[in-house]
C-alpha cells in the first residue's frame, strides 16, 4: 500500500491541530452550549406555532444562528496567527498556502457542521405531529451543512484580509447578511422576483432542500461560493507571503 502524499498528511495534521485548539477553549464550550440552547428554543417555538412535522418553520432561524456562528469560529484563523507571531513561521515551513488555508477552513466547517448534527435529536419530536418526510429532513440537513461550509469559507476569506479579529468578524457578517436578506426583499416585494438579488438569496437556494428536492443548480451555487471564497483567500495569502 502506497504512503499517503505529504500534502495529505500536512492537511490532516493542521486540521486536527485546529480542532484541538477549538475544543480545549472554555469559550468554545460556551459557544456550543449557547448555539444548541438557541437552536432548541427556536425549534420549540416553531413546532409549537405550526405543529407541522417539518423543519421548514425553523430553518430560517437556524440559518441565522449559522450566520452569527461562522464569524466567531473563523475570525481568529489568521489574525490570531499574526498576533502570536506564528504566521511568519507558517510561511517558512514546507506547507503550501492551499494546505494551510483549506486545513483551517475544514476545521471551522467541521465544528459548525458538528453543531448542525447535534440538533438531530430534536427531530424526534416531529414524530409526535405525524411521520415527517424523512427525505426532506435529510436534504434540509444537507442544506444546513452546505451553509456551514459557505459561511466558514467566507469567514476564512475575511480573516485573511485583516490583522484584527473583530474586523474579520464584521467583514464576515457584511458578506453574509446580504445573502440572507436578499430573499426577504424579494418576498416582500421590495425587489422583483426576477431581480439579481434572488440569484444570491440564501433562502431561494435553500428552498429546494427544505422540501426534499436535490437541485443541482442550488448545490452548485453553494460549491461555487465556497470555491470562490477559498480561491480569493489563496490569492490574498500568496500576495502577503511574498510581499
Amino acid at each position: 500500500m502506497s504512503a499517503r502524499p505529504s500534502w495529505f498528511r500536512a492537511l490532516y495534521t493542521l486540521w486536527r491541530k485546529e480542532l484541538l485548539v477549538a475544543f480545549v477553549s472554555p469559550a468554545a464550550w460556551v459557544f456550543v452550549s449557547g448555539f444548541l440552547l438557541l437552536a432548541g428554543g427556536f425549534f420549540t417555538v416553531a413546532i409549537a406555532g405550526n405543529g407541522a412535522a417539518s423543519l421548514r418553520g425553523v430553518l430560517p432561524n437556524w440559518t441565522v444562528l449559522l450566520v452569527l456562528g461562522a464569524p466567531l469560529l473563523t475570525m481568529g484563523a489568521f489574525p490570531q496567527e499574526r498576533r502570536d507571531g506564528t504566521m511568519a513561521l507558517l510561511n517558512t515551513v514546507p506547507v503550501s498556502t492551499p494546505v494551510l488555508l483549506v486545513g483551517k477552513w475544514l476545521a471551522a466547517w467541521t465544528v459548525l457542521g458538528t453543531l448542525v448534527v447535534l440538533t438531530l435529536p430534536l427531530t424526534a419530536v416531529l414524530w409526535l405531529s405525524g411521520p415527517p418526510h424523512v427525505g426532506a429532513l435529510m436534504t434540509t440537513y444537507l442544506g444546513l451543512f452546505l451553509c456551514s461550509g459557505l459561511f466558514t469559507s467566507m469567514g476564512v476569506l475575511a480573516s485573511s484580509l485583516t490583522r484584527d479579529t473583530t474586523v474579520a468578524a464584521v467583514l464576515t457578517l457584511v458578506g453574509l447578511v446580504p445573502l440572507w436578506v436578499a430573499g426577504a426583499a424579494a418576498s416582500l416585494g421590495v425587489v422583483g422576483q426576477s431581480s439579481g438579488l434572488v440569484a444570491i438569496s440564501l433562502g431561494h437556494h435553500l428552498h429546494s432542500f427544505s422540501v426534499g428536492v436535490l437541485d443541482s443548480g442550488d448545490i452548485a451555487w453553494f460549491v461555487a461560493g465556497m470555491m470562490g471564497c477559498i480561491g480569493l483567500a489563496w490569492r490574498v495569502l500568496e500576495a502577503q507571503r511574498w510581499a
